[in-house]
């Protein structure tokens, strides 16, 4: 008796609809991913290696952010940069809340964080300005977003 294979799909195109298969492992970032800074400076060796990562499956990307003892300026009441190209960005401006750590007012922050279409991070301190400081601060949080 012949064996019956069946076909369950195709994957899609540009041009024709089927399966998708969206899928990116995750994938480490460094300091030199995190590019137009303003009110901060991550350097060589801020980003701790292979913890700092994103990843997709389907259209959901996450973003996980471990960046240590960077340089907030102080007074500011935002910071932010620009993720790379790489990483999908997100469908519409998105809002989360992750901690930072404004070691020279010795405070953990849960900071408004915000990823805009253009893949622009920014955190801004609510009812404050960050007292900021150089290699005293630090991020730690995920983030996750659509790309549809």
């Amino acid at each position: 008796m012949p064996t019956q294979v069946r076909t369950i799909g195709q994957l899609a195109t540009q041009t024709a609809s089927g399966l998708v298969n969206n899928q990116v492992a995750p994938t480490s970032l460094t300091a030199s991913d995190f590019t137009s800074q303003t009110n901060c400076t991550i350097d060589v060796g801020d980003v701790a290696s292979n913890i700092c990562k994103w990843a997709m499956v389907n259209n959901v990307v996450t973003l996980w952010l471990y960046v240590d003892t960077f340089t907030i300026s102080g007074g500011a009441a935002s910071f932010s940069f620009t993720l790379p190209s790489s990483i999908p960005a997100p469908t519409n401006t998105c809002a989360s809340a992750l901690v930072v750590y404004d070691n020279s007012s010795s405070s953990f922050v849960l900071s408004d964080v915000r990823v805009s279409t253009g893949r622009v991070v920014t955190f801004n301190k609510s009812g404050g300005i960050w007292t900021g400081g150089s290699n005293t601060n630090y991020i730690r949080g995920q983030i996750s977003w659509f790309t549809v």
